[in-house]
């Protein structure tokens, strides 16, 4: 008989619990809210993240604007640090000389070395881009960002 009397107990008692209690009660609804709360951060940040996007195509699409340099002289190596120069004297003023600098984009660049290797010594046309961040470092030299060979021509070939 005791058995009985404690499962009908039993049964009573969870009959007399309320579904909200028997689910956890508040922790529950505090937990869902949380989720709330944060699925609608989380749509307010995707939603901040796209203008951010849009934003920034905007300004990528300004002109930044760049200084496009040729230069026509003998490539030159440098013994003590891996850099090849080219050394010029202005079509303007003749006495004033520049020394170019040609600055690798990438170490790892073999196929740029090897081609540049090949030229030194011979007179050579460079085009390309002016390394604005080496500008008014040293007076009379400036910096040429090199990325590929094909920025660095024989001279009879252009």
């Amino acid at each position: 008989m005791r058995p009985m009397m404690l499962v009908l107990g039993v049964a009573a008692m969870l009959l007399s619990v309320p579904p909200r209690v028997a689910r956890g009660g508040d922790e529950v609804d505090e937990i869902e809210a949380k989720l709330q709360a944060i699925a609608k951060q989380q749509q307010g940040l995707e939603q901040e993240a796209q203008a951010l996007r849009k934003q920034l195509e905007e300004v990528k699409k300004q002109s930044q604007g760049s200084i496009r340099i040729e230069i026509k002289g003998k490539l030159t190596a440098l013994d003590k640090v891996p850099w090849y120069v080219v050394r010029v004297n202005d079509s303007v003023f003749p006495n004033v000389s520049v020394v170019v600098r040609l600055v690798r984009g990438e170490d790892k660049n073999r196929q740029l070395d090897e081609h540049l290797k090949s030229l030194a010594g011979k007179m050579v046309v460079v085009e390309g881009f002016l390394d604005c961040r080496s500008v008014g470092q040293a007076a009379d030299t400036l910096d040429l960002y090199l990325r590929d060979v094909n920025q660095v021509k024989p001279l009879d070939e252009k």
